[in-house]
């Protein structure tokens, strides 16, 4: 058995799909972590690790005096502190000061957790004994009690709640794991070999344990390679300290009840996650041995994706169907609310600590895969020949060809749990991060295109004038009481009286530049901000690059498949003989194609549109879009260049559909394709952005 499960395992880790399939993991991953590093901060990464240089190894009262102490003027600066902006600095100093205080008053939030635990029990709001909040509030205290005294130290905090917020490598988990069982079961039993494991030694049931076993190992250690990496590049990129101190030191991780360092920590978390995601293979593979057909089976497995999705988002933990969001495969893949933060669940009035019932979910799973594989495994895995003429369409009944390759390429070539993938990951691609202000000059900036929003015109230009006049004024009133200052407090107060004059004056001086521009060219004043990162104009936020290769990764792994099943059964041959030949089979592929590209397009582009227009606004969307810094002086409005550009981008994308049919029919194996077409289509979405996107 051990030589057999071996086997098994090798099948899967040297499949060329298996190795294709994990690279675009790992790049889908490492592009998801970039959006998510993306994620607007006022400070940098390089000033949140310079800062806490400074304090760490410090107590935590001495880290909070010290940090008091780097500040020495209003603006921010400071001589030992990295040279950024006033605005960012008052961020940073923010953050590093709500995490010190966290750790400074641990022993002041356990103490109110037993005040709290006591104002139910014995609180004048008469709860019963008998009841769920009662009995909880006894078990939380008992349970702190239980918690040994831990000495928390100074430490950063951003690295380590970034490595274990990350939620989209989840899914890529999920997706992997669900590969693997379908590489198992049902890639093997369309090709007929199956057949062959009823008639070995150890037959048909004990080699599907060993494939199940295989899945779980494989599964496994793609986790560890996948959240490997994102631990190294989070380390990497923000720090994790002394990893020796104890977990609760770790801001937002406080009431964790685990006595253990950050260290263990991490351990434990790689090792549940791995749990979490054997538990998931194993339900999918149960499913797939009681389900006879392979489009039933990916049905039901996108079904339970988005089932588990929405009712871990949608249900609350007030609602009386909150076991469904707390039992939850995708709950539980959240290691950090799993075992990291202290919850109890209600289980029939009764208290539950919630990794005892992941503990026991994960049981559950594997008991519940074992007794599918009993029951069903040689039942409906091994088709008999009938069967499989009856997968999709019943004997004698017309099959129109489009039909067909539509089946083939969303059933057989996998388009349709592609598109499923996309669909699930294009929230975390296209996430909101809310209107980003980046400096004060952005802030003084819409305050004066909202007033002034309309067409530029010279008596514009005038008024916009009189504010410089009046801004100029203020400055040279405040350059003269600062000489006449006889001490620092009435220096002090004159900062804090002009401050934001000298950010006012600059902005208003570019304005004035570009309202000349516009009066020439019959431009508008509008708050431009949003439709400057749909544009790329904004390089922090710029998406369209990031969103362009994306897509283009999905549309070769959805499309590279479009002519390998002809090539792996022999039919190309015969394509040549039919009386309509092979150009009517290449245009009800590109008919196919063309359809999965455009629900693609549409899904990611149309969704990413109209998140920044709702966090930016919609204003100006009938003004000239010359009217906006760096557009083409062209006689269109906003809406239409919006509406212009998009149609130029899904044509682009279209035509990437004859070249993966080149490069297929070039080199007929499936693998090849899926690698070459990938360094052609993106390189080239990647070269036309650069140059004119």
């Amino acid at each position: 058995m051990v030589r057999v499960f071996s086997e098994e395992v090798k099948k899967i880790i040297i499949n060329p799909g298996t190795l294709a399939f994990c690279v675009f993991l790992f790049i889908l991953n490492a592009m998801a972590f970039e959006i998510f590093d993306k994620n607007p901060r006022l400070y940098t990464a390089e000033s949140y690790k310079e800062v806490f240089n400074r304090l760490e190894g410090l107590e935590p009262a001495e880290a909070l005096k010290k940090l008091d102490t780097l500040q020495d003027d209003t603006a921010g600066t400071a001589s030992d502190l990295p040279r950024v902006s006033s605005l960012s600095m008052r961020f940073l100093l923010e953050q590093i000061r709500t995490e010190l205080k966290d750790v400074y008053e641990y022993a002041f939030f356990r103490e109110n957790i037993r005040k709290n635990a006591q104002a139910v029990t014995t609180g004048p709001f008469g709860v019963k004994k008998s009841s769920f909040a009662y009995r909880n509030a006894t078990k939380t205290v008992r349970d702190y009690d239980a918690m040994p005294d831990v000495h928390l130290k100074t430490g950063p905090s951003l690295g380590i709640n970034s490595f274990l917020n990350i939620r989209y490598t989840d899914w890529l988990l999920l997706f992997m794991a669900a590969y693997c069982v379908f590489l198992m079961l049902t890639a093997e039993r369309n090709s007929g070999n199956m057949l062959l494991t009823a008639t070995t030694r150890y037959g048909g049931k004990k080699h599907a344990m060993c494939k199940l076993g295989a899945v779980c190992v494989v599964s496994s250690a793609f986790t560890f390679l996948l959240c490997g990496y994102n631990l190294v590049i989070t380390a990497v990129k923000y720090g994790f300290g002394d990893t020796v101190r104890g977990i609760q030191s770790v801001n937002g991780m406080r009431n964790c009840i685990l006595p253990v360092s950050v260290r263990g920590y991490l351990v434990i978390f790689f090792l549940s996650k791995a749990v979490a995601v054997v538990s998931f293979a194993c339900i999918v593979y149960a499913v797939a041995c009681a389900l006879k057909r392979a489009l039933i089976q990916y049905i039901v497995t996108v079904a339970f994706f988005a089932a588990e999705y929405a009712a871990s988002v949608l249900i609350t933990d007030q609602s009386y169907i909150a076991f469904l969001k707390n039992i939850n495969v995708y709950s539980f893949l959240d290691i950090k609310n799993t075992i990291g933060i202290y919850k109890n669940i209600n289980l029939f009035g009764f208290p539950v600590y919630y990794p005892y019932v992941f503990a026991a979910a994960v049981i559950v799973s594997l008991i519940f895969a074992v007794v599918f594989v009993i029951i069903f495994y040689e039942k409906n895995v091994f088709l008999s020949g009938n069967d499989k003429g009856k997968v999709l369409f019943r004997t004698g009944m017309h099959c129109h060809t489009i039909l067909h390759e539509a089946y083939k390429q969303l059933i057989c070539g996998g388009g349709l749990l592609v598109v499923a993938l996309l669909f699930l990951v294009t929230p975390s691609i296209t996430g909101s991060n809310g209107e980003v202000i980046i400096s004060e000059e952005e802030l003084v900036y819409k305050r004066y295109m909202i007033k002034y929003e309309g067409y530029c015109t010279a008596e514009t230009l005038n008024i916009l004038d009189g504010e410089k006049r009046r801004i100029e004024e203020l400055r040279s009133m405040r350059d003269e009481e600062m000489r006449n200052a006889s001490s620092e407090a009435e220096i002090f107060f004159l900062q804090n009286k002009y401050s934001g004059i000298d950010t006012e004056f600059n902005v208003v001086k570019n304005v004035i530049d570009h309202g000349k521009f516009l009066v020439e060219h019959n431009g508008a004043f509008f708050y431009d901000n949003g439709y400057k990162v749909l544009f790329g104009k904004r390089s922090f936020l710029n998406k369209n690059k990031l969103l362009a290769v994306t897509l283009m990764i999905f549309i070769v792994l959805a499309c590279s498949f479009c002519y390998g099943h002809e090539y792996s059964t022999g039919m190309t041959g015969l394509i040549y003989a039919t009386k309509t030949g092979p150009v009517h089979i290449f245009r009800q592929k590109l008919i196919v194609c063309t359809g999965i590209v455009t629900a693609m397009y549409l899904m990611l582009y149309c969704t990413y549109i109209y998140v920044v227009l709702t966090d930016y606004g919609v204003r100006g969307l009938g003004y000239p879009v010359s009217s906006i810094e760096g557009m083409p002086l062209w006689n269109m409005s906003v809406l239409s260049f919006i509406i212009f550009l998009s149609v130029f981008r899904y044509v682009l994308f279209v035509i990437s559909i004859p070249v993966i049919f080149f490069i297929s029919r070039l080199t007929k194996n499936y693998v090849f394709t899926l690698l070459i077409g990938l360094l052609v289509c993106c390189g080239a979405v990647i070269v036309l952005h650069t140059l004119f996107l």
